[in-house]
């Protein structure tokens, strides 16, 4: 569930109730269909063995970088668990909870990998002050005294979903919240705090979801659409693909200006708003509502997404998790379908090793699975 304040009131709020209100459930156009004339290649993987049940916690993500993985793993005293992939070791946690210059509000942060480097990555604290630090793998690895570096603080005016370093002066990201409407994607400028726009969210052309689009609801469909980000191996190239809903765009980042190379929107996200009190908001998925990608991995040549599409509000918690993988090329054109021998939560490349898969259960059935990729 997404939480917002605002100072939106009872327009907004009878708005989004109106629109998710008259929305007859119906089947949703779905991905998999565009894979149907794709032949199905079925891979079987390799556990990696844990050197006890308390190495890792509660994990929720997977970033890899060579022998090592960084999982969010939020153990209610710190975010992030480092492991070693070949000893099932933990080598470290990371990122306290708490306030302080290097501490952080371990429930909204979320790590990427800075582009184009094998071994730093940021860590976002997507709430108030929305800070932007950077991590450098070996530092952190060698020195019991290493702080990140802060590289900003992201305008709170502008409500950035995962973004990521593309430069020393330049951070990308898919927008949520702002006063930019319909714009869904974003370069912020360091040097001269400018934020350059030029992508929109995708039209829907189901009449259904004409009310979506307003100005009083679309920040809310953009933010409940919460897209993964991944830029293409040295390239200018970024996909973005969405987690609830299903919707991809892929963009072209060339001298600071987004453009749409592809998208494709095969449904929207459906979510009531609720009004919290004190003028503070949540979305809550309806029971139409599905998943889309849980989330993506990427090499020079391919974007992996792990596509999930059942619907989100179940008790069971196998609905988080999915064995398909729907491969598109970086013209957003589908070319593999690959079933894998267990469900998984999330997946993971690292850039450097682009035959190898990564795959993480999570919940009750914690585990780490390895693949091999072929052409």
């Amino acid at each position: 569930m997404e939480l917002r304040s605002t100072l939106a009131l009872t327009v907004l709020l009878n708005t989004v109730f109106f629109f998710t209100g008259c929305i007859k459930k119906s089947k949703p156009d779905n991905p998999i269909n565009d894979f149907a004339n794709i032949k199905e290649i079925t891979l079987k993987g390799s556990e990696i063995k844990l050197e006890n049940d308390s190495v890792l916690y509660d994990p929720r993500t997977i970033d890899v970088f060579d022998s090592l993985a960084v999982f969010y793993d939020n153990n209610g005293y710190t975010a992030f668990s480092l492991i070693n992939l070949k000893s099932g070791k933990l080598v470290k946690r990371f990122a306290e909870t708490g306030s302080g210059d290097y501490k952080f509000n371990i429930n909204s942060v979320g790590l990427s990998r800075v582009r184009n480097s094998s071994n730093e990555f940021t860590v976002y604290e997507a709430s108030a002050p929305y800070r932007l630090f950077k991590y450098n793998l070996d530092k952190l690895l060698t020195s019991e005294s290493y702080h990140p570096y802060l590289v900003c603080k992201l305008p709170a005016e502008t409500y950035f979903i995962n973004p990521i370093m593309q430069t020393d002066s330049t951070i990308i990201g898919n927008i949520g919240f702002s006063k930019l409407d319909n714009k869904v994607f974003g370069i912020w400028n360091l040097n001269n705090n400018k934020l350059t726009t030029g992508v929109d969210l995708t039209k829907s052309p189901d009449a259904r979801f004409k009310e979506f689009y307003y100005d009083e609801n679309i920040g809310w469909t953009k933010t409940v659409l919460r897209p993964y980000l991944a830029f293409r191996p040295m390239s200018e190239q970024v996909a973005s693909f969405s987690t609830k809903g299903a919707l991809f765009q892929i963009f072209e980042t060339t001298n600071d200006n987004p453009k749409i190379l592809s998208e494709k929107l095969y449904y929207l996200p459906e979510f009531n708003i609720l009004d919290l009190g004190n003028k503070s908001f949540k979305s809550k998925l309806t029971a139409n509502n599905r998943y889309g990608y849980n989330n993506i991995a990427v090499t020079k040549d391919f974007i992996y997404t792990l596509f999930n599409g059942k619907p989100s509000e179940s008790s069971n918690l196998d609905v988080v998790s999915t064995n398909i993988i729907l491969v598109y090329d970086w013209n957003g054109t589908p070319v593999k379908k690959i079933i894998l021998d267990k469900d998984c939560f999330q997946i993971a490349i690292d850039p450097q090793n682009p035959k190898t898969l990564f795959t993480l259960t999570a919940f009750k059935n914690i585990g780490i699975r390895k693949f091999t990729l072929n052409d």
